[in-house]
């Protein structure tokens, strides 16, 4: 009777865990050539809306409502647009708390708990050295709420407020010959 129940709990984990991997996978998969309009929840001062766009395997990260930025993240790369300062600041990086947006980064994902409430489940993942909190909404079948903790410290946290296509037309801006470039590539 033991090893039946034991049995029967491993068997609901795995299936849980697809479960999980399946709603991010779908979800992440129709992100292509949309965007998600993003309330970031600052701790230190006003909530913003910010726009992630995803084309193919770029993602592009819009917060001139709030800095004036614009990131662009290409392979691992990232380039920073500042529109107030007219620089772009290019630099490589590891790990972006926006990388698990990509569909090949999903196998990286670690599923440690998910707990369903109603129309929404509540997932803990472990990415890289994240750890990535996510409510997935069964019903609207879209994250609604992501948070990203790095050694502990909340490093992220946000409320996804809708999903729509866009315009491709959107991400290409135009980028005179004035704006000054900081690569640090190399």
């Amino acid at each position: 009777m033991n090893n039946y129940f034991f049995s029967f709990i491993i068997f609901l984990s795995l299936l849980n865990a697809q479960t999980a991997e399946k709603n991010i996978e779908n979800f992440i998969i129709s992100l292509n050539n949309h965007q998600l309009e993003i309330e970031v929840i600052n701790e230190d001062s006003k909530n913003y809306i910010a726009i992630l766009s995803v084309y193919n395997d770029d993602l592009y990260f819009d917060t001139t409502s709030f800095d004036s930025l614009i990131t662009v993240i290409q392979g691992n790369v990232i380039s920073t647009f500042d529109f107030s300062k007219n620089k772009v600041i290019k630099e490589n990086f590891e790990i972006s708390l926006l990388d698990f947006f990509q569909i090949k980064n999903l196998s990286k994902l670690q599923l440690i708990s998910s707990i369903t409430n109603g129309n929404q489940v509540n997932y803990k993942f472990i990415y890289l050295d994240q750890n990535i909190n996510l409510v997935f909404d069964k019903e609207l079948e879209l994250i609604s709420y992501i948070e990203v903790f790095q050694d502990g410290i909340n490093i992220f946290k946000s409320n996804i407020l809708r999903k729509a296509g866009f315009d491709l037309d959107s991400l290409n801006w135009i980028q005179d010959s004035k704006w000054e470039l900081i690569d640090w590539t190399e």
